[in-house]
């Protein structure tokens, strides 16, 4: 789906963030249509720290091996892309700005988000700041980050199927 180089070992999308988000936007409604049949898209971020941990930690590593798509989401990639690469990443893609590219596509075309992670304060006030950016854009569901592995079953029920 798209061009990927591989920096420090690391498969790294060399995609801009327009056509990151067209890529993930893609996959969403193909999926919708699918009626959800095939897993989505896995998606990491990459810096010079997330490069660095791939090296020394085999399960970090291991993770961004089973990625669809890694993103640079620090400079230092997309140098490194130039230098060593033999392939230029086009450009930084912090994820907090892909975020807002993605929520701007998602509220266009009728998607919904749903909200895993931090405190329930934290989570909340996130999920007012999205209605008031983007007021089309529905939030199907939310969930601290706090839980632990036995409950892992119950929070993929609740993102796959939100009440």
């Amino acid at each position: 789906m798209l061009r990927h180089v591989r920096i420090g070992g690391v498969k790294v999308a060399t995609a801009s963030r327009a056509e990151l988000t067209k890529a993930m936007l893609a996959d969403c409604l193909a999926r919708a249509q699918a009626g959800h049949a095939a897993p989505p898209l896995l998606i990491f971020d990459a810096n010079g720290q997330g490069i660095s941990m791939a090296a020394r930690d085999r399960h970090y590593r291991a993770a961004l091996d089973r990625a669809d798509i890694v993103h640079a989401d620090g400079g230092f990639i997309v140098t490194a892309s130039r230098w060593l690469a033999g392939a230029k990443v086009a450009e930084r893609s912090a994820t907090t700005d892909l975020f807002h590219d993605f929520a701007v596509a998602a509220e266009a075309e009728g998607l919904s988000f749903y909200l895993l992670g931090a405190a329930e304060e934290v989570n909340a006030a996130c999920a007012a700041q999205l209605q008031k950016l983007y007021p089309g854009l529905r939030i199907a569901g939310q969930r601290h980050g706090y839980f632990d592995g036995a409950q892992t079953d119950e929070v993929i029920e609740a993102i796959n199927h939100p009440a």
